[in-house]
C-alpha cells in the first residue's frame, strides 16, 4: 500500500508526496543502514531514480525525476552526490528543516 502525507500532496501534488514519504521512511522510520549516512549534520538517504521505479512500478523514470525536482525546488528535499565513484551519479538525498516540518506534521495522512 502506498500512502502519503496530505499536507505534501496538496503542496507539491501526489507523485512528490509519494517519494517524499518513501525517503522519509527509509531514513526515519526503517533506517537501514547501507543507504543512510550522517553527512553535515543530517541523515542522507542514497537512492536511484531506478531503484523508486521499481519500488513504484506505476511511474516512469521521468516522473520520479519531475517529483524529486519539484520537492528540491519546494525546498522540502536537498540532494548531493556523495559517492567518491566518478562514474557512479546517484545521488543522495536529505529533508530541509522545512521539509522535516512538512513531513512531521500530523494531517491526517492517507
Amino acid at each position: 500500500m502506498t500512502y502519503f502525507k496530505n499536507n505534501i500532496a496538496s503542496l507539491f501534488g501526489v507523485k512528490s508526496a509519494v517519494v517524499a514519504q518513501y525517503l522519509f521512511d527509509n531514513i526515519f522510520v526503517l533506517n537501514e543502514g547501507c543507504c543512510i549516512a550522517k553527512r553535515e549534520g543530517k541523515a542522507w538517504c542514497r537512492c536511484s531514480k531506478v531503484h523508486l521505479t521499481s519500488v513504484f512500478p506505476f511511474y516512469s523514470r521521468h516522473q520520479i525525476s519531475d517529483a524529486i525536482d519539484i520537492l528540491i525546488e519546494g525546498k522540502v528535499l536537498k540532494k548531493k552526490p556523495f559517492d567518491k565513484n566518478r562514474f557512479d551519479h546517484t545521488n543522495w538525498y536529505a529533508f530541509t528543516e522545512y521539509g522535516l516540518a512538512l513531513m512531521t506534521k500530523n494531517d491526517g495522512g492517507i
